[in-house]
């Protein structure tokens, strides 16, 4: 979904300093749900770098909205129910310096149980550790449940970017009372168990970091069996090999709209 790439855009926008300047822009448009291209009538939120919200309304006749704003800052858009796609989850003004009136089309979707937000390459292959840029997503997720409601999402990993060999481990039991060491075989399935659930704990304690609410966000995990990656061939070629496709390990994706 092209929504998950300007994140990054989005998080930098939010620690930039803004200008003084009394000029504003009168910026507006129609709001259109793209699954059916029927107009909507809700609550627009224009989130300035010090979250002030500058708030809109579009009508019910035609989904048509106007908002007055300052000039010299860059905005995040939030649709109260809806999700905001493509470029538009950004509104930037910052080179704006004069009163200008501009056009800006809000194609949505519908919140809805199920709905997939972001998919993600959240963590290092056969590792719990994270990626540098997960935590750019985790604080675009607390932007978001703090301006939408009512709404629960859910963190699911996933195991496809991994697979263990075979590996032999010295594991306790007890047999007829008596305790006994035993070499046994972890598979590759066991192995992704115990790798989900350290990655599990190391997101937990992200979102707990970050003062998400469990009631807004909870994690959970899809065992995903993976098979042994093909060996890569060498060759003589100075032409460097394409970079890696990245792996989504993580599914963002709403459990429960409880209220909107």
């Amino acid at each position: 979904m092209k929504y998950i790439f300007f994140i990054a855009l989005f998080l930098f926008a939010l620690h930039q300093g803004i200008s003084k300047d009394k000029q504003v822009v009168l910026i507006s448009g129609i709001v259109k749900n793209i699954e059916d291209e029927r107009i909507i009538s809700t609550k627009i939120k224009f989130i300035n770098s010090d979250g002030v919200v500058f708030e809109a309304k579009s009508n019910s006749v035609d989904g048509a909205y106007q908002q007055v704003l300052p000039v010299g800052e860059q905005y995040s858009i939030i649709l109260e129910g809806f999700l905001l796609l493509d470029h538009a989850v950004l509104l930037n003004l910052k080179n704006v310096s004069k009163y200008s009136e501009m056009s800006r089309d809000l194609n949505v979707l519908k919140l809805t149980e199920g709905l997939e937000l972001l998919k993600i390459d959240a963590f290092n292959d056969n590792d719990s550790e994270t990626h540098d840029s997960l935590l750019t997503y985790i604080k675009f997720i607390k932007h978001l449940l703090s301006h939408q409601k009512g709404l629960h999402i859910d963190l699911v990993i996933n195991s496809s970017d991994s697979y263990f060999k075979d590996k032999k481990v010295k594991k306790t039991v007890t047999e007829k009372g008596k305790k006994k060491t035993k070499t046994v075989t972890l598979k590759n399935k066991e192995q992704l168990t115990e790798l989900l659930d350290l990655r599990a704990e190391v997101l937990r304690e992200m979102i707990k970091n970050n003062n998400i609410q469990e009631r807004n966000a909870s994690v959970s995990t899809d065992l995903i069996i993976t098979t042994a990656p093909k060996p890569v061939k060498k060759t003589k070629s100075k032409t460097p090999p394409p970079p890696k496709e990245p792996v989504f390990d993580l599914t963002v994706k709403i459990a429960k709209v409880m209220k909107l």
